[in-house]
């Protein structure tokens, strides 16, 4: 009865491999924070270590580096919310390199007393986020800039591929080049891919788009969805003109209308902006067959109106609402929000049961 995720270890490693083959002049690491957005740190990492020779991977946290350690024994593993001294041990035991964006945090790292970690350093470049300011860095020292083995930023527009901002913050990075010569430089996360070679420089850092987020114009077609989400028809049920269903009444039935319970809802990761939107599928003569959700996403149960839909998906044990042809990207284009959200909310939710598939 619990959902299931089916994710294509595979299609992950084809999307990382076409980020490889569009940027050659760049190594490309993989983003596995967020437990891979839902998907298995552990399992991406390791399908992508062994299958693709990836050695660079970045998580947000100490702990999220030390999960994917073990399967990833001499790979870089970078920790993009900096360094805080209760992380230590870990740093130490699992050999991580913490991103540090401050001047706080490098002294910090300073007093530490770890010699054998080359961190990355953040710099701003515009998104005024998280980063060193370039008159912050040119006030260290040769010798500490000499301790930095990479320099990032991060693009603010960059999935919008005309918008002058990405060059004002392409020409911002630049300006660190001579501050740092040793080190190597990264700009572009998924979304920056696309915007071409003089975005790339040494480390691209994939993530959304090896995940089947559509973050690259350039290679979306060749992209391969990687999760299909499969639920459980719990109910029947017709309904007369006129009858209402679901919480606060928001769908009236206009005519006789047959309707199913299906088995997930927001705290499987569906939203509630769902509602009267969003669509469910179902497999009938080898084709994908749609009906809409009608009525609240409620806590464990949506609605799903197939009035127009041949009689037989009536006795369908099962409905999809993600699958190769209504994707994360379909979902939070009807959610009203973006399939980033849509992944990490649904894939991480404790309830699903998780299938791999390569």
């Amino acid at each position: 009865m619990l959902p299931k995720l089916y994710i294509d270890l595979d299609a992950v490693a084809h999307n990382y491999e076409l980020c490889k083959n569009f940027a050659p002049s760049a190594q490309v690491a993989a983003v596995v924070k967020d437990n891979a957005y839902g998907l298995g740190a552990r399992e991406v990492a390791q399908k992508l270590y062994r299958d693709k020779n990836c050695r660079r991977f970045f998580v947000a946290y100490a702990s999220e580096g030390a999960e994917i350690r073990p399967v990833t024994p001499d790979a870089d593993i970078y920790l993009l919310n900096g360094f805080d001294t209760t992380d230590i041990d870990l740093i130490k035991q699992f050999n991580l390199a913490p991103v540090l964006s401050s001047i706080d945090q490098f002294e910090k790292w300073q007093q530490s007393g770890i010699s054998n970690i080359k961190p990355a350093l953040q710099v701003e470049s515009g998104l005024h986020r998280l980063g060193v300011s370039y008159e912050e860095a040119s006030a260290l020292s040769d010798a500490q800039r000499e301790q930095f083995g990479l320099i990032l930023s991060h693009l603010a527009c960059a999935d919008e591929e005309q918008n002058p901002f990405n060059e004002h913050q392409k020409q911002e990075l630049m300006r660190y080049k001579s501050l740092f010569p040793n080190a190597l430089f990264s700009l572009s996360a998924s979304d920056g891919l696309g915007l071409g070679a003089d975005f790339h420089f040494d480390v691209v850092r994939a993530g959304a788009f090896m995940y089947g987020l559509k973050t690259c114009p350039p290679l979306n077609d060749k992209q391969k969805q990687v999760v299909c989400a499969e639920v459980s028809v719990l109910q029947s049920k017709q309904l007369q003109t006129g009858d209402t269903i679901g919480y606060n009444q928001t769908f009236t039935a206009k005519r006789p209308t047959r309707i199913l319970a299906l088995s997930v809802g927001y705290a499987d990761g569906m939203l509630r902006t769902l509602s009267n939107k969003g669509s469910v599928f179902f497999k009938y003569n080898g084709n994908w067959v749609k009906a809409p959700i009608v009525g609240r996403v409620s806590m464990d149960i949506i609605l799903c109106d197939i009035t127009d839909l041949p009689k037989e998906i009536e006795t369908a044990p099962k409905a999809f609402i993600l699958n190769d042809v209504y994707t994360l990207d379909d979902m939070g284009r009807d959610a009203g929000t973006i399939g980033y959200e849509v992944l990490s909310l649904i894939c991480n939710s404790r309830r699903w049961q998780k299938e791999y598939i390569g």
